[in-house]
C-alpha cells in the first residue's frame, strides 16, 4: 500500500479548530480592553455623609426609643394588671377560704341537727312503744281526794246524767238545754261531774272487777248502750279494751245531760250484779224525780202527772221518791257501802242531809267537791 497522500485531499478539521481559536483569543483581548482595571476615585463629602448618617441612625434611635417607651407604659401596665390580678387572686382566695370554713361549720351544725333529730325519732319511737300510764290525781298522804276512799275491786260508779247536772240554777240549766251540745258539755258543773266519775274509775285497781253507768231516765252502760231492768249484766275487768281510763274519757267526753232522774231505776239495774258490788260511788246532785214501777200520782204528796204538762214536784214528794230508791238499794244489796259525790242544785235543800244519811247508815261518805274538783 502506498503511503503517499494524494494533493486533493483537504484537511478540514485543522482550518475549523484554528479559526475557534483565534476568535477565542480575540474575545479576550476585547474584554481586557473594555474594564477597567484599579480603584476608581470619586470625590466623597465625608461632613455631609457623617451628618446624613448621623440623622437616619438619630431618627432610628429616635424610633426605637418611642417604641420602647410605649413597651414600657404597656410592661407598667400589665405589671399594675398583673398586682390587680394577684390582690384579687389573694382575696377571692381569702373569700373562698371563708366560704370553705363557713360550710364546713354549717355541714357540721347539720350533721349535729342530724344526729339529734334522729336520736329524737329513736327516743319519740321507744315512748310511743311504751304504754302511756297517765299520773293519778293525790291529795295527801292517802291518795284520796277529800277523804273519799274508793276500794280496790267489785266498785260501781253511778253518774246522774240528767239535765239538772249542767248548772246548779234552775233558769241556767233551762238555757243551757237549749243551747248546742259543745255549750251543755263544757258547763262546768257537768265538767266536774264527768271528771269525778272518771276519777272514781280511775282509783279501781287494775284487772279488778267493777262497772260503770250512767242514768237519767234510763240507764246506759260504759259504751252508752241502754240496759233495761230486767237485763243482767256482768262485771268488767279494769284495763281490758274498753274499760281503760282513755276509753272511760272518751265515753264521758261524749255523754250529754239530758231528762228526769230516775235513780230507782239505776239501782234495780245493778242489783243484778253477781256476785254483789263491794262499793258504789254515786254522782248526782240532789233527789231524784221519777219513781221506778208506779204512777207518780201514787206516791204520798205527788201531784197527779196531767197529759202535755210537766208536773211541779214538792220537797215532800221528791223526798218520797227518794226513800222509795233507797229502800230499793237497801233491799237488793244489803252490806253495800254507798258514796255519793254531791254537787250543788239550788232549791234542794234536803239532798245533802237525805244523801248523808242515806251514806252513813251504810258505811260510807258524801263529798261535796270545791269549784274545779277534782282537777
Amino acid at each position: 500500500m502506498s503511503n503517499q497522500i494524494r494533493r486533493d485531499d483537504t484537511v478540514g478539521f485543522s482550518l475549523s479548530f484554528l479559526d475557534v481559536l483565534s476568535c477565542g483569543l480575540g474575545a479576550a483581548i476585547l474584554l481586557l480592553l473594555v474594564v477597567k482595571h484599579g480603584t476608581t476615585e470619586v470625590p466623597i463629602d465625608d461632613q455631609a455623609f457623617i451628618e446624613q448618617q448621623a440623622t437616619r441612625v438619630q431618627n432610628e434611635l429616635d424610633e426605637w426609643l418611642a417604641q420602647k417607651s410605649e413597651l414600657d407604659d404597656e410592661l407598667a401596665d400589665s405589671l399594675k394588671a398583673v398586682e390587680t390580678a394577684v390582690a384579687n387572686k389573694s382575696s377571692l382566695a381569702q373569700a373562698q377560704d371563708q366560704r370553705v370554713a363557713d360550710l364546713r361549720a354549717q355541714l357540721a351544725a347539720l350533721s349535729t341537727a342530724r344526729a339529734e333529730l334522729q336520736s329524737a325519732a329513736d327516743e319519740l319511737k321507744e315512748l310511743q312503744a311504751v304504754p302511756t300510764v297517765e299520773p293519778e290525781p293525790q291529795m295527801g298522804s292517802t291518795g284520796h281526794l277529800g277523804g273519799l276512799k274508793v276500794a280496790q275491786s267489785r266498785v260501781v260508779v253511778m253518774l246522774d246524767r240528767s239535765a239538772s247536772m249542767l248548772d246548779r240554777s234552775l233558769v241556767e240549766i233551762i238555757r243551757l238545754r237549749l243551747a248546742d251540745a259543745n255549750t251543755r258539755l263544757a258547763s262546768e258543773k257537768w265538767t266536774t261531774a264527768r271528771n269525778a266519775a272518771e276519777w272514781a274509775v280511775s282509783q279501781i285497781g287494775n284487772n279488778e272487777r267493777f262497772q260503770f253507768v250512767s242514768f237519767s231516765d234510763s240507764v246506759a252502760d260504759i259504751a252508752s248502750n241502754s240496759i233495761s231492768t230486767n237485763q243482767p249484766i256482768g262485771w268488767l275487768q279494769k284495763g281490758s279494751p274498753g274499760t281503760t281510763r282513755i276509753d272511760v274519757r272518751s265515753t264521758l267526753n261524749a255523754l250529754h245531760a239530758d231528762g228526769p232522774t230516775n235513780l230507782e231505776q239505776a239501782f234495780d239495774v245493778i242489783s243484778g250484779l253477781k256476785p254483789r258490788p263491794v262499793q258504789v260511788i254515786l254522782v248526782t246532785d240532789g233527789l231524784p224525780t221519777v219513781p221506778e214501777g208506779i204512777n207518780l200520782g201514787r206516791i204520798r204528796g205527788c201531784p197527779t202527772p196531767r197529759t202535755n204538762a210537766t208536773p211541779i214536784l214538792s220537797p215532800r214528794c221528791r223526798k218520797a221518791i227518794f226513800n222509795r230508791a233507797v229502800s230499793t238499794f237497801k233491799r237488793s244489796l244489803p252490806n253495800t257501802e254507798i258514796s255519793v259525790v254531791l254537787l250543788p242544785l239550788d232549791g234542794d235543800a234536803q239532798a245533802m242531809f237525805s244523801f248523808w244519811e242515806f251514806a252513813a247508815n251504810t258505811g260510807g261518805r258524801v263529798l261535796t267537791p270545791a269549784r274545779g274538783w277534782p282537777w
